[in-house]
Protein backbone atom coordinates (compact mmCIF):
# COMPACT_ATOMS: atom_id res chain seq x y z
CA UNK A 1 0.00 0.00 0.00
CA UNK A 2 1.61 3.32 -1.04
CA UNK A 3 1.50 6.60 0.88
CA UNK A 4 -1.12 8.13 -1.40
CA UNK A 5 -3.47 5.25 -0.65
CA UNK A 6 -3.18 5.76 3.11
CA UNK A 7 -3.72 9.50 2.84
CA UNK A 8 -6.75 8.85 0.69
CA UNK A 9 -8.08 6.35 3.20
CA UNK A 10 -7.88 8.89 5.99
CA UNK A 11 -9.44 11.63 3.91
CA UNK A 12 -12.37 9.33 3.15
CA UNK A 13 -13.03 8.77 6.84
CA UNK A 14 -12.39 12.31 8.08
CA UNK A 15 -14.84 14.11 5.81
CA UNK A 16 -18.08 15.57 7.10
CA UNK A 17 -20.28 12.67 5.98
CA UNK A 18 -18.63 10.34 8.48
CA UNK A 19 -19.65 12.19 11.63
CA UNK A 20 -20.89 9.68 14.16
CA UNK A 21 -23.17 11.97 16.13
CA UNK A 22 -26.90 11.34 15.93
CA UNK A 23 -27.28 15.00 15.02
CA UNK A 24 -26.67 14.27 11.35
CA UNK A 25 -28.56 16.45 8.95
CA UNK A 26 -31.20 13.77 8.39
CA UNK A 27 -31.46 12.33 11.42
CA UNK A 28 -23.39 -18.26 12.50
CA UNK A 29 -25.87 -16.74 14.86
CA UNK A 30 -28.78 -18.46 16.55
CA UNK A 31 -32.34 -18.02 15.29
CA UNK A 32 -33.08 -15.74 18.22
CA UNK A 33 -29.99 -13.61 17.60
CA UNK A 34 -30.66 -13.38 13.86
CA UNK A 35 -34.14 -12.05 14.55
CA UNK A 36 -32.68 -9.50 16.97
CA UNK A 37 -30.22 -8.39 14.31
CA UNK A 38 -33.00 -7.89 11.78
CA UNK A 39 -35.83 -6.33 13.75
CA UNK A 40 -34.12 -3.16 14.97
CA UNK A 41 -34.12 -0.12 12.71
CA UNK A 42 -30.63 0.95 13.80
CA UNK A 43 -28.94 -2.43 13.33
CA UNK A 44 -27.37 -3.55 10.04
CA UNK A 45 -25.39 -6.50 8.71
CA UNK A 46 -23.93 -7.49 5.35
CA UNK A 47 -26.97 -9.56 4.34
CA UNK A 48 -29.36 -6.79 5.34
CA UNK A 49 -27.52 -4.19 3.28
CA UNK A 50 -27.53 -6.51 0.28
CA UNK A 51 -31.33 -6.58 0.51
CA UNK A 52 -31.50 -2.81 0.97
CA UNK A 53 -29.54 -2.21 -2.21
CA UNK A 54 -31.74 -4.55 -4.22
CA UNK A 55 -35.02 -3.23 -2.85
CA UNK A 56 -35.50 -0.84 0.11
CA UNK A 57 -39.15 -1.91 0.44
CA UNK A 58 -38.12 -5.55 0.89
CA UNK A 59 -35.62 -4.39 3.52
CA UNK A 60 -38.48 -2.62 5.33
CA UNK A 61 -40.81 -5.62 5.07
CA UNK A 62 -38.17 -8.03 6.38
CA UNK A 63 -37.53 -5.83 9.39
CA UNK A 64 -41.25 -5.45 10.06
CA UNK A 65 -41.80 -9.19 9.82
CA UNK A 66 -38.93 -9.86 12.22
CA UNK A 67 -40.23 -7.25 14.66
CA UNK A 68 -43.96 -7.96 14.56
CA UNK A 69 -44.50 -11.53 13.30
CA UNK A 70 -43.98 -14.65 15.41
CA UNK A 71 -43.70 -16.84 12.30
CA UNK A 72 -40.81 -14.99 10.69
CA UNK A 73 -38.04 -17.49 11.34
CA UNK A 74 -39.98 -20.49 10.08
CA UNK A 75 -40.93 -18.69 6.88
CA UNK A 76 -37.39 -17.75 5.95
CA UNK A 77 -35.72 -21.15 6.25
CA UNK A 78 -34.78 -22.62 2.87
CA UNK A 79 -32.61 -25.30 1.34
CA UNK A 80 -30.05 -22.87 -0.09
CA UNK A 81 -29.42 -21.49 3.39
CA UNK A 82 -29.31 -24.97 4.97
CA UNK A 83 -26.87 -26.20 2.33
CA UNK A 84 -24.47 -23.25 2.59
CA UNK A 85 -24.58 -23.30 6.38
CA UNK A 86 -23.86 -27.03 6.55
CA UNK A 87 -20.91 -26.84 4.14
CA UNK A 88 -19.42 -23.86 6.00
CA UNK A 89 -19.83 -25.55 9.38
CA UNK A 90 -18.17 -28.73 8.11
CA UNK A 91 -15.19 -26.85 6.64
CA UNK A 92 -14.69 -24.83 9.82
CA UNK A 93 -14.84 -27.93 11.99
CA UNK A 94 -12.30 -29.74 9.83
CA UNK A 95 -9.84 -26.85 10.16
CA UNK A 96 -10.15 -27.15 13.95
CA UNK A 97 -10.16 -30.94 14.34
CA UNK A 98 -8.53 -32.21 11.12
CA UNK A 99 -11.11 -35.02 11.30
CA UNK A 100 -13.45 -35.69 8.39
CA UNK A 101 -15.83 -37.69 10.60
CA UNK A 102 -16.18 -34.80 13.06
CA UNK A 103 -16.56 -32.34 10.17
CA UNK A 104 -19.36 -34.49 8.70
CA UNK A 105 -21.11 -34.61 12.07
CA UNK A 106 -20.83 -30.85 12.44
CA UNK A 107 -22.27 -30.34 8.95
CA UNK A 108 -25.20 -32.63 9.73
CA UNK A 109 -25.93 -30.81 12.98
CA UNK A 110 -25.89 -27.48 11.10
CA UNK A 111 -28.43 -28.68 8.51
CA UNK A 112 -31.66 -26.74 9.22
CA UNK A 113 -34.04 -28.11 6.54
CA UNK A 114 -35.84 -31.46 6.31
CA UNK A 115 -33.36 -34.34 6.06
CA UNK A 116 -34.59 -35.30 2.58
CA UNK A 117 -35.03 -31.75 1.27
CA UNK A 118 -33.37 -31.20 -2.11
CA UNK A 119 -33.06 -28.86 -5.07
CA UNK A 120 -32.46 -31.27 -7.97
CA UNK A 121 -31.31 -28.65 -10.48
CA UNK A 122 -28.50 -27.32 -8.30
CA UNK A 123 -27.91 -30.70 -6.58
CA UNK A 124 -28.30 -29.17 -3.16
CA UNK A 125 -29.20 -31.57 -0.36
CA UNK A 126 -27.67 -32.86 2.84
CA UNK A 127 -25.69 -35.60 1.13
CA UNK A 128 -24.33 -33.08 -1.37
CA UNK A 129 -23.21 -30.89 1.53
CA UNK A 130 -21.34 -33.82 3.10
CA UNK A 131 -19.68 -34.52 -0.26
CA UNK A 132 -18.58 -30.87 -0.44
CA UNK A 133 -16.92 -31.19 2.97
CA UNK A 134 -15.12 -34.35 1.90
CA UNK A 135 -13.89 -32.71 -1.28
CA UNK A 136 -12.60 -29.77 0.72
CA UNK A 137 -10.48 -32.12 2.80
CA UNK A 138 -8.75 -33.28 -0.39
CA UNK A 139 -8.29 -29.70 -1.66
CA UNK A 140 -6.77 -28.71 1.68
CA UNK A 141 -4.32 -31.60 1.57
CA UNK A 142 -3.30 -30.86 -2.03
CA UNK A 143 -3.17 -27.05 -2.08
CA UNK A 144 -3.56 -25.53 1.38
CA UNK A 145 -1.72 -27.77 3.81
CA UNK A 146 0.84 -25.08 4.71
CA UNK A 147 -1.95 -22.93 6.13
CA UNK A 148 -2.90 -23.49 9.76
CA UNK A 149 -5.76 -22.07 11.77
CA UNK A 150 -4.87 -18.79 13.44
CA UNK A 151 -5.12 -18.87 17.23
CA UNK A 152 -6.05 -15.49 18.66
CA UNK A 153 -4.26 -13.93 21.67
CA UNK A 154 -7.21 -14.91 23.88
CA UNK A 155 -6.67 -18.57 22.91
CA UNK A 156 -9.75 -18.82 20.71
CA UNK A 157 -9.40 -20.32 17.21
CA UNK A 158 -10.11 -17.65 14.58
CA UNK A 159 -13.45 -19.16 13.52
CA UNK A 160 -16.64 -17.06 13.36
CA UNK A 161 -15.06 -14.04 14.97
CA UNK A 162 -17.97 -11.64 15.61
CA UNK A 163 -17.76 -7.88 15.93
CA UNK A 164 -20.09 -4.96 16.56
CA UNK A 165 -19.01 -1.74 14.84
CA UNK A 166 -20.57 1.27 16.56
CA UNK A 167 -21.32 4.15 14.19
CA UNK A 168 -23.14 6.74 16.28
CA UNK A 169 -26.66 5.46 16.92
CA UNK A 170 -26.18 2.54 14.50
CA UNK A 171 -24.51 -0.78 15.14
CA UNK A 172 -23.19 -2.90 12.26
CA UNK A 173 -22.54 -6.60 12.92
CA UNK A 174 -20.01 -8.62 11.00
CA UNK A 175 -18.56 -12.12 11.20
CA UNK A 176 -15.14 -13.23 10.05
CA UNK A 177 -15.48 -16.84 8.86
CA UNK A 178 -11.91 -18.10 9.17
CA UNK A 179 -8.44 -16.60 9.66
CA UNK A 180 -5.35 -18.64 8.83
CA UNK A 181 -1.59 -18.27 9.30
CA UNK A 182 0.98 -19.61 6.83
CA UNK A 183 3.25 -22.08 8.61
CA UNK A 184 6.37 -20.91 6.75
CA UNK A 185 5.95 -17.18 6.08
CA UNK A 186 3.68 -16.33 9.02
CA UNK A 187 1.43 -14.39 6.65
CA UNK A 188 -2.21 -14.08 7.72
CA UNK A 189 -5.12 -14.60 5.36
CA UNK A 190 -8.86 -14.56 5.79
CA UNK A 191 -10.96 -17.34 4.30
CA UNK A 192 -14.60 -17.01 3.36
CA UNK A 193 -16.56 -20.15 2.41
CA UNK A 194 -19.19 -19.72 -0.31
CA UNK A 195 -21.48 -22.15 -2.11
CA UNK A 196 -22.88 -21.53 -5.56
CA UNK A 197 -25.35 -23.21 -7.86
CA UNK A 198 -23.49 -21.91 -10.93
CA UNK A 199 -21.15 -24.08 -12.93
CA UNK A 200 -18.11 -21.83 -12.59
CA UNK A 201 -16.91 -19.61 -9.75
CA UNK A 202 -16.93 -16.18 -11.38
CA UNK A 203 -14.15 -13.97 -10.03
CA UNK A 204 -16.17 -10.80 -10.65
CA UNK A 205 -18.78 -11.91 -8.10
CA UNK A 206 -16.25 -11.69 -5.27
CA UNK A 207 -13.36 -9.37 -6.18
CA UNK A 208 -15.03 -6.16 -5.02
CA UNK A 209 -17.44 -7.56 -2.44
CA UNK A 210 -17.75 -5.11 0.43
CA UNK A 211 -18.13 -8.05 2.80
CA UNK A 212 -14.40 -8.71 2.52
CA UNK A 213 -13.55 -5.08 3.19
CA UNK A 214 -14.78 -5.29 6.77
CA UNK A 215 -12.52 -8.18 7.70
CA UNK A 216 -9.44 -6.10 8.53
CA UNK A 217 -11.44 -4.30 11.22
CA UNK A 218 -12.36 -7.60 12.86
CA UNK A 219 -8.83 -8.93 12.43
CA UNK A 220 -7.25 -5.86 14.05
CA UNK A 221 -9.68 -6.08 16.97
CA UNK A 222 -8.91 -9.77 17.46
CA UNK A 223 -5.13 -9.46 17.18
CA UNK A 224 -4.81 -6.16 18.99
CA UNK A 225 -2.41 -4.89 16.34
CA UNK A 226 -2.53 -2.91 13.11
CA UNK A 227 -3.14 -4.73 9.85
CA UNK A 228 -1.70 -2.82 6.89
CA UNK A 229 -2.43 -5.36 4.18
CA UNK A 230 -4.17 -8.70 4.11
CA UNK A 231 -5.39 -11.32 1.69
CA UNK A 232 -8.88 -12.76 1.36
CA UNK A 233 -9.38 -16.27 0.03
CA UNK A 234 -12.84 -17.01 -1.25
CA UNK A 235 -13.35 -20.78 -1.13
CA UNK A 236 -16.19 -21.30 -3.57
CA UNK A 237 -17.92 -24.65 -3.99
CA UNK A 238 -20.07 -25.27 -7.07
CA UNK A 239 -22.89 -27.63 -6.12
CA UNK A 240 -23.56 -28.45 -9.79
CA UNK A 241 -19.94 -29.15 -10.74
CA UNK A 242 -19.07 -30.44 -7.27
CA UNK A 243 -15.71 -28.67 -7.35
CA UNK A 244 -13.91 -26.14 -5.16
CA UNK A 245 -12.34 -22.98 -6.59
CA UNK A 246 -9.88 -20.80 -4.65
CA UNK A 247 -10.04 -17.06 -5.39
CA UNK A 248 -7.40 -14.92 -3.58
CA UNK A 249 -7.64 -11.10 -3.44
CA UNK A 250 -5.26 -8.61 -1.84
CA UNK A 251 -6.78 -5.86 0.35
CA UNK A 252 -5.40 -2.85 2.22
CA UNK A 253 -6.38 0.02 4.51
CA UNK A 254 -7.91 2.02 1.67
CA UNK A 255 -10.33 -0.85 1.00
CA UNK A 256 -11.39 -0.88 4.64
CA UNK A 257 -11.82 2.89 4.62
CA UNK A 258 -14.07 2.67 1.58
CA UNK A 259 -16.17 0.05 3.35
CA UNK A 260 -16.69 2.25 6.40
CA UNK A 261 -17.42 5.33 4.28
CA UNK A 262 -20.08 3.48 2.32
CA UNK A 263 -21.52 1.96 5.49
CA UNK A 264 -22.07 5.32 7.15
CA UNK A 265 -23.61 6.84 4.01
CA UNK A 266 -25.94 3.83 3.72
CA UNK A 267 -26.99 4.08 7.36
CA UNK A 268 -27.78 7.75 6.79
CA UNK A 269 -29.96 6.69 3.86
CA UNK A 270 -31.85 4.30 6.16
CA UNK A 271 -32.47 7.20 8.54
CA UNK A 272 -33.94 9.23 5.68
CA UNK A 273 -36.22 6.41 4.54
CA UNK A 274 -37.38 5.76 8.10
CA UNK A 275 -38.07 9.41 8.90
CA UNK A 276 -40.06 9.86 5.68
CA UNK A 277 -41.82 6.52 6.27
CA UNK A 278 -41.06 5.69 2.66
CA UNK A 279 -38.89 2.79 1.50
CA UNK A 280 -39.10 2.72 -2.33
CA UNK A 281 -39.82 -0.44 -4.33
CA UNK A 282 -37.43 -1.83 -6.93
CA UNK A 283 -39.34 -3.86 -9.51
CA UNK A 284 -36.23 -5.67 -10.69
CA UNK A 285 -36.08 -7.40 -7.31
CA UNK A 286 -39.62 -8.85 -7.50
CA UNK A 287 -38.16 -11.90 -9.24
CA UNK A 288 -34.69 -12.48 -7.91
CA UNK A 289 -32.50 -15.56 -7.59
CA UNK A 290 -34.92 -17.53 -9.78
CA UNK A 291 -37.89 -17.06 -7.45
CA UNK A 292 -40.54 -14.52 -6.58
CA UNK A 293 -39.89 -12.25 -3.64
CA UNK A 294 -41.73 -13.55 -0.58
CA UNK A 295 -43.45 -10.17 -0.30
CA UNK A 296 -44.60 -10.00 -3.93
CA UNK A 297 -48.22 -8.87 -4.12
CA UNK A 298 -48.34 -7.60 -0.56
CA UNK A 299 -45.45 -5.14 -0.35
CA UNK A 300 -47.80 -2.14 -0.62
CA UNK A 301 -49.05 -3.01 2.86
CA UNK A 302 -46.67 -1.72 5.49
CA UNK A 303 -47.03 -1.29 9.25
CA UNK A 304 -47.90 2.04 10.82
CA UNK A 305 -45.95 0.97 13.87
CA UNK A 306 -42.36 2.20 14.09
CA UNK A 307 -39.64 -0.41 14.24
CA UNK A 308 -37.90 -0.86 17.59
CA UNK A 309 -34.44 0.60 18.06
CA UNK A 310 -31.55 -1.01 19.89
CA UNK A 311 -30.53 0.95 22.98
CA UNK A 312 -27.03 2.41 23.03
CA UNK A 313 -26.00 0.19 25.96
CA UNK A 314 -27.32 -3.03 24.39
CA UNK A 315 -26.07 -5.40 21.70
CA UNK A 316 -28.31 -7.32 19.31
CA UNK A 317 -26.18 -10.43 19.76
CA UNK A 318 -23.27 -11.54 21.87
CA UNK A 319 -20.05 -10.59 20.08
CA UNK A 320 -16.36 -11.20 20.58
CA UNK A 321 -15.35 -7.59 20.05
CA UNK A 322 -16.92 -4.12 20.08
CA UNK A 323 -15.23 -1.43 17.99
CA UNK A 324 -16.12 2.22 17.49
CA UNK A 325 -15.78 4.08 14.22
CA UNK A 326 -13.48 6.54 16.00
CA UNK A 327 -11.06 3.72 16.84
CA UNK A 328 -10.99 2.66 13.19
CA UNK A 329 -10.02 6.20 12.17
CA UNK A 330 -7.41 6.34 14.95
CA UNK A 331 -5.92 3.10 13.64
CA UNK A 332 -5.51 4.63 10.20
CA UNK A 333 -3.88 7.71 11.68
CA UNK A 334 -1.42 5.52 13.56
CA UNK A 335 -0.56 3.67 10.35
CA UNK A 336 0.12 6.97 8.61
CA UNK A 337 2.39 8.14 11.45
CA UNK A 338 4.31 4.87 11.41
CA UNK A 339 4.72 5.15 7.67
CA UNK A 340 6.02 8.72 7.95
CA UNK A 341 8.51 7.73 10.66
CA UNK A 342 9.96 5.03 8.41
CA UNK A 343 10.70 7.46 5.58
Amino acid sequence: MNSDDLDQALSLLETETVQTSTSLTHGATSKKEYKALLKNSNVTSFSQLEVLRRCPRKFQKMKEQAAFSQSYLEQTQNIDFAYGHAVGAGVQNFLITKSLDKAWLNAMLAWSAEWDATIPKSRKNLWGALLAVEKFVHVYADQLSEWELLILPNGKPAIEVSLSLHCGDFKHYLHLDIAMRHAVTGKISIWDVKTSGFQDAEEALYANSDQALSYAIALEAALGTAVFEYEVYYLVYSSTQRTWTLLPFSKNALDSAEFVKDLVITQDLIRNYDEMRFFPKRGQACYDFFRRCQFYGECNITSDERLPTLAAEDEAEEVDYVVSLESVIDSLRAKREKRNESK
